[in-house]
């Protein structure tokens, strides 16, 4: 088989398992516990461990009795590692990198201190198109876009709270209705038949 069609496949195989919006509404409760936080100023950081085995959970009770599992390979995980690492550095970074400079001091560093959240939402926005052109998952290009418009807004028409609670709530919404319509459209497959499908 060449190498063009196991990437076709690799798509397919990658498109299928982001298609049940489990991830969509993860990423929704992301924004969510940092925007309500913000919002009600409140520390809510013990509500991460439930958001991180959430998908874990769901996965195992709504999408692989309809699709079977899909295990990542260590290079695939090592890329995922790596992305998110790429991310904490260029966020941390540059948050460090304002607070050394003197913002008056540079007509530069000073528009970059103004427009602290807008570039800080461009930086996200990047790691989550990286991530929906490395995953085939699409609906992070449009995630990426709002969250974009997002952050641009923070200071100027609204706060970081607000911003961050409607993105999540979006985000949330949407993942809810991909889910709906995957749950509505994917029977469960008769395990006696497929038992330990599995998806590489």
């Amino acid at each position: 088989m060449s190498n063009l069609n196991l990437d076709v496949m690799r798509k397919k195989i990658y498109k299928t398992y982001f298609s049940d919006g489990i991830w969509d509404i993860v990423l929704g409760f992301v924004y969510l516990v940092f925007g309500l936080g913000v919002l009600i100023s409140q520390d809510i950081w013990y509500l991460f461990p439930i958001i991180i085995t959430l998908p874990l959970a769901l996965k195992r009770s709504v999408s692989e009795p309809r699709i079977g599992a899909l295990q990542f390979k260590k290079s695939q995980k090592t890329r995922l590692l790596i992305l998110y690492v790429i991310f904490t550095i260029l966020v941390l970074g540059f948050v460090v990198f304002l607070g050394i400079f003197n913002p008056s001091g540079d007509v530069v560093i000073r528009w970059l201190t103004v427009n602290l959240f807008f570039v800080i939402g461009l930086i996200i926005a990047v790691i989550l198109a990286l991530i929906g052109w490395f995953f085939n998952f699409s609906r992070m290009f449009l995630y990426a876009i709002l969250n974009l418009i997002g952050f641009a807004l923070i200071g100027k028409v609204t706060t970081v709270g607000v911003v961050l609670t409607i993105l999540g709530g979006v985000f949330t919404l949407v993942g809810v209705i991909v889910l709906r319509n995957f749950v509505k459209f994917h029977p469960k497959l008769d395990l006696a038949d497929d038992d330990g499908k599995v998806l590489q």
